[in-house]
């Protein structure tokens, strides 16, 4: 045990070194020279030191920091008003920033980077260089703002920043998600094998393109609705969907021909929210390829130099309704696109004399044009061109179309196996169904064609090519053919209230009317040199209460024949006048016709008349003024 007397010896040299050394001027004290502790401060006395408590000094702390943690870097903004910038020359990633000197990381050490706020206003976040950054990137939603304008290659990106400038490619095997409102600095490609969401708006008059293979792209705001895109496409995803509007804008500079495009492959695409808008594109304002169970609904397309929509290939379950196609050159253009639905209450809006509602050109078995308005000043309504397995309008009054106000409603050339033109209204245009060298067309039935000076008009040469069961009505000609050869009216057509129900000219070998009902037109039936016309073949038709004359005739008519038909009730059944080479035999019916049943005057060589049934008429037969041909007497 330590001797006390050894202690207190200690205790007390202790003391001596601790007691003030006086000086020359022992009224002054001397503050100690050694170090002390910040927070104190050692005063002496005349019988040692005395410590007194002081106020800490302020520590001045770092506002950014970038730390290296084995492969990932953390970039954090201590501050309000903090700015960090990482730039990359493709080798070396250099990150600076309020309070931190550049600072360089070999780009190969970087697997993930991650910036990091603290809620402070202003915080900001900008990623630039020449070279691309080769990593995961993540942005907090503390951070008030990001600007990206060097390419992204890495596992993920998340960029959560209050508002965010993109004006690069970026490209990613895992997902990519934009929290806060993105807005393009200049064209991108963001590309991903999974998802690409966007959790609020997008904007910016630049051209965007998206792959996310096979994940899903979500817009869950806005597109467009402050700066229109200047394009989006949509080139791989399992499906994509636009819950609010989608606004793009070709009249920018550098705007793609193209507004909206979904490639071959892309399918399940939803974009149907009210207001949405594509306008000024110099060729097509909606394009899709080859996209299964796609629903486009509620776009208001104008101004394209092209079309409003193209669509092309396998298109299985794909419905476009409810929009508006304004000012196009053609409103829609189908090309081998099969399974489509064009329905539903899509207006097309022409105001171009030469535009056309829709085009359809191609194999498009399974796809039609249903419920839809075509209207305005154009040229065409509806236009098949070698389109077969299409379906204008439907059995329904929900699925047909009204076109009105064109110059053909609806025209119609080459191989149409397997098309159908039915139920649809074409009103008050020139000329309503324009038929010109097709081979397997069905037009009707139940087509309403009424107020055109033209309810009809065709020309050429047909094969299968039938119209059935229509109604053609007001009209100076409801039917007007013009060296129409193997065409076939069959199926109750009813042609009523025209000038002329049918006016037929020149060649027409092969083509036939059979239970037809014309009533009430001026004229019934004019043949002017019309030759080969089979009008009547086993039922015949029915020509009623004409107030001129059911069937008049004149010219050469060589090889037509008119045979099993009622006429009746007409102020003249026939009238024959100067027509040569015409034959009305085979069990017609002349009746109760209040002037004459038949006429013939003027040059009749060739023309015979006979087995007919002729009575109750006001004169049943008057051919005294006729020169040549073979009249029957009773």
């Amino acid at each position: 045990m330590m001797d006390s007397l050894f202690v207190r010896r200690l205790i007390g040299r202790a003391s001596g070194m601790l007691a003030a050394p006086r000086s020359r001027c022992s009224s002054t004290r001397l503050r100690s020279t050694a170090p002390t502790h910040p927070a104190r401060r050692a005063s002496h006395t005349g019988n040692g030191i005395r410590l007194a408590a002081e106020a800490l000094e302020p520590r001045a702390m770092l506002a950014v920091t970038a730390t290296l943690t084995g492969s990932s870097l953390a970039i954090a903004l201590g501050s309000a008003s903090d700015t960090a910038t990482l730039s990359s020359n493709g080798t070396t990633y250099t990150v600076s920033g309020t309070g931190l000197s550049a600072t360089q990381f070999s780009a190969g050490s970087v697997t993930a980077v991650a910036v990091s706020g603290t809620a402070g206003a202003g915080q900001q976040f900008t990623l630039s260089g020449s070279g691309p950054l080769a990593a995961a990137l993540s942005v907090d939603s503390a951070v008030e703002s990001a600007a990206i304008s060097t390419a992204v290659s890495g596992a993920s990106v998340s960029l959560l920043a209050l508002a965010t400038t993109l004006g690069s490619n970026i490209t990613t095997t895992g997902t990519q998600t934009y929290g806060g409102p993105l807005t393009l600095s200049s064209d991108a490609t963001l590309t991903s094998n999974a998802n690409l969401s966007f959790n609020s708006t997008l904007d910016g008059a630049r051209n965007l393109t998206l792959a996310a293979g096979a994940g899903a792209i979500t817009f869950a705001q806005a597109v467009g609705s402050s700066a229109p895109l200047a394009s989006l496409r949509i080139n791989s995803a399992a499906s994509a969907a636009a819950t609010a509007a989608v606004h793009l804008d070709g009249s920018v500079g550098g705007a793609s021909a193209y507004g909206l495009t979904v490639a071959g492959g892309v399918n399940n695409v939803s974009m149907r929210a009210a207001g949405s808008t594509i306008a000024n594109y110099s060729g097509y304002g909606m394009l899709l390829y080859s996209t299964t169970n796609t629903k486009l609904q509620n776009f208001t397309v104008t101004n394209s130099g092209s079309c409003g929509i193209y669509a092309t290939g396998l298109c299985t379950s794909t419905v476009v309704t409810g929009n508006t196609f304004q000012n196009n050159v053609v409103g829609a253009y189908l090309y081998a696109a099969e399974g489509l639905a064009l329905t539903s209450g899509n207006q097309f809006l022409m105001n171009s004399p030469s535009s056309i509602g829709v085009y359809v050109s191609s194999q498009c078995t399974g796809s039609r044009v249903t419920g839809n308005s075509i209207s305005g000043g154009g040229s065409f309504g509806v236009f098949l061109s070698d389109a077969t397995g299409i379906t204008i309008g439907g059995g329904a009054p929900a699925t047909a179309n009204t076109i009105g106000g064109l110059s053909n409603g609806f025209f119609a050339t080459g191989t149409l196996t397997g098309s159908s033109f039915l139920g649809n209204t074409v009103q008050n245009g020139s000329t309503g169904v324009y038929l010109y060298n097709t081979t397997g067309l069905t037009v009707g039935s139940a087509n309403q064609l009424k107020n055109n000076p033209l309810g009809l008009y065709a020309s050429g040469s047909f094969s299968n090519t039938t119209v059935t069961g229509n109604t053609i009505s007001d009209a100076f000609y409801g039917i007007y053919l013009s060296s129409a050869q193997g065409l076939t009216f069959s199926g109750s057509n009813q042609i009523q209230n025209n000038t002329y129900g049918l006016f037929a000219t020149g060649t027409l070998t092969g083509t036939s009317f059979d239970g037809n009902t014309f009533t009430s037109n001026t004229n019934g039936v004019l043949l002017q040199d019309a030759k080969s016309l089979a009008f009547g073949t086993t039922t015949g038709n029915q020509v009623l209460s004409s107030s001129g004359c059911g069937l008049y005739a004149l010219g050469d008519n060589n090889g037509t024949i008119v045979k099993a038909n009622t006429f009746q009730s007409n102020a003249y059944g026939i009238v024959l006048y100067g027509a040569k080479n015409t034959t009305v035999n085979g069990g017609n019916k002349i009746l109760s016709n209040t002037v004459f049943g038949l006429y013939a005057g003027g040059d009749s060589q060739g023309t015979v008349v006979q087995g007919n049934q002729i009575s109750g008429n006001g004169t049943n037969i008057s051919t005294s003024s006729a020169t040549g041909g073979s009249f029957q007497s009773t």
